[in-house]
C-alpha cells in the first residue's frame, strides 16, 4: 500500500508540473485544458487523497470533492495572494494549482503510510469464536478529519466576507479633490478684466494644503495657497483678463505637476 500511495503522489506531482509547462509554453486548446486541470481537478483530487486516506469513496464522491475542494483552494489561495500583495495573473494561478497539488499529494502519501504502519503495529488476534471489540466513540483525530470539509467551507466564506469588507472600505475612502473656475457674472463691454470664482472641494480624508495657480498665454499669473479641511469647500473671487483662455491648476503639497487643471475661455 505505501508503494501504491507513493506512486500516486509522484504521478500527481508530475502531472501538475507538466500541466504548468503546457500553460506556460503553449496557447489555445492545450493551455485551456491544462489550466482547467490545474484549477478544477488536480488540487481537489490531491486534497481528497490527503483528507480521506484509505477511505472508500464512490466515483461521484471523488468527482464532486475534486471540483469543490479545487474551487475552495482557488478562492482561499486567491484571497491569500491578494492580501499578500501578489499579482494575480495566469502564472500565479497556475503556480497556486501546482503548489496545492504537490503539497496535498505529499500529505496524502505520508498519512497513508502512517495509517498502514499503524494498522500493522496495532493488529491483534482474537480467540476463536470471540467477537472483536470496536470502539464506539470517535477519536478526536477522526472527528477533526470529518469536520475538515466544513472547516474549509467556513474559511472560504469568512475569507470572501473579509475581502468584500476590505474592498468596500477602500472604495469608500477614495481620496480626491474637485477644482472649478466659473464666471462671477457678466463682463462689461470693452472691459479689460472679468471676475471669476475659483473653488476647491477637499475629499482627501484629511486637511490638505493646496496651491492654485491661475495663468494665461499672455503672461498673466496669479496664485493662492488655501488650506482646506476634509469635506470642506474653499472659494475665492479673482480678477483675470477679459479675453483669452484662463487656466487654473491645482497642486497638493509636494506635487511637482498639476493634480487638477481647468480652463475658462
Amino acid at each position: 500500500m505505501p508503494t501504491r500511495a507513493a506512486t500516486s503522489a509522484v504521478l500527481l506531482g508530475l502531472t501538475s508540473v507538466a500541466a504548468l509547462a503546457v500553460v506556460l509554453q503553449f496557447g489555445g486548446a492545450p493551455a485551456v485544458v491544462a489550466g482547467l486541470l490545474l484549477t478544477l481537478v488536480l488540487p481537489g483530487y490531491a486534497m481528497t487523497r490527503g483528507l480521506f486516506p484509505g477511505r472508500s469513496l464512490s466515483r461521484i464522491e471523488r468527482g464532486t470533492l475534486a471540483v469543490t475542494l479545487s474551487l475552495a483552494a482557488l478562492a482561499l489561495g486567491g484571497i491569500g495572494m491578494f492580501a499578500g500583495g501578489a499579482r494575480l495573473s495566469r502564472l500565479s494561478w497556475a503556480e497556486l494549482g501546482v503548489g496545492v497539488t504537490v503539497v496535498s499529494a505529499l500529505v496524502g502519501y505520508l498519512r497513508q503510510r502512517r495509517r498502514s504502519d499503524r494498522n500493522w503495529s496495532t493488529a491483534e488476534t482474537t480467540e476463536q469464536g470471540a467477537v472483536p471489540k470496536h470502539p464506539m466513540a470517535l477519536s478526536t483525530r477522526t472527528a477533526l478529519l470529518r469536520l475538515a470539509p466544513l472547516g474549509l467551507a467556513v474559511l472560504l466564506v469568512a475569507g470572501a466576507a473579509a475581502l468584500s469588507w476590505h474592498s468596500a472600505s477602500r472604495a469608500d475612502a477614495v481620496a480626491f479633490t474637485e477644482l472649478s473656475i466659473v464666471p462671477a457674472g457678466p463682463v462689461a463691454q470693452g472691459a479689460a478684466e472679468r471676475e471669476v470664482v475659483i473653488g476647491v472641494i477637499c475629499h482627501e480624508q484629511q486637511t490638505t494644503q493646496y496651491t492654485v495657480k491661475v495663468h494665461n498665454s499672455e503672461g498673466f499669473q496669479s496664485s493662492f495657497t488655501p488650506r482646506v479641511r476634509n469635506d470642506a469647500t474653499w472659494t475665492v473671487t479673482a480678477k483675470v483678463p477679459a479675453t483669452g483662455v484662463v487656466v487654473a491648476e491645482l497642486y497638493r503639497e509636494g506635487d511637482k505637476t498639476p493634480y487638477r487643471s481647468v480652463h475658462l475661455s
